[in-house]
């Protein structure tokens, strides 16, 4: 049997543990260690030969100091058929809305240049380098 291809979002996922882990000078040894795998399976998950597991990604993050959603940033998101009927968006948790809430009552009290700061600093969180 051929062994399916992988994906966008592991792709991107693979890439991004390589990226951050290359950003903090960590060898692949060091943290396939930190998730309980060898070598050479982490090199797997990093070049999208082999899918991570959530819990797996989830050591990563914490190894790491990252968010778990950082790793899916690049990531397409994939067309799928929605189970549920009517479109209420993007759950999103009590802290995330109070986060948000926050921001647009705060937003109009800064000046042009401070939000333009915010701007670019959001930018440097989601855009690709």
């Amino acid at each position: 049997m051929a062994k399916p291809l992988p994906c966008d979002i592991d792709i991107a996922i693979g890439k991004q543990i390589q990226r951050r882990r290359k950003e903090l000078g960590i060898s692949a040894d060091e943290l396939s260690e930190c998730i309980d795998v060898s070598q050479q399976q982490f090199s797997r998950y990093e070049r999208a030969q082999s899918k991570i597991a959530a819990s797996q990604l989830k050591q990563v993050a914490d190894a790491t100091q990252t968010d778990v959603g950082w790793f899916y940033l690049g990531a397409k998101t994939i067309p799928v058929i929605s189970l549920i009927a009517e479109d209420h968006g993007y759950y999103q948790s009590y802290e995330s809305k109070a986060l948000r809430n926050r921001l647009e009552q705060a937003w109009p009290m800064l000046h042009l240049d401070q939000q333009k700061a915010i701007i670019q600093l959001i930018d440097t969180f989601i855009m690709p380098h």
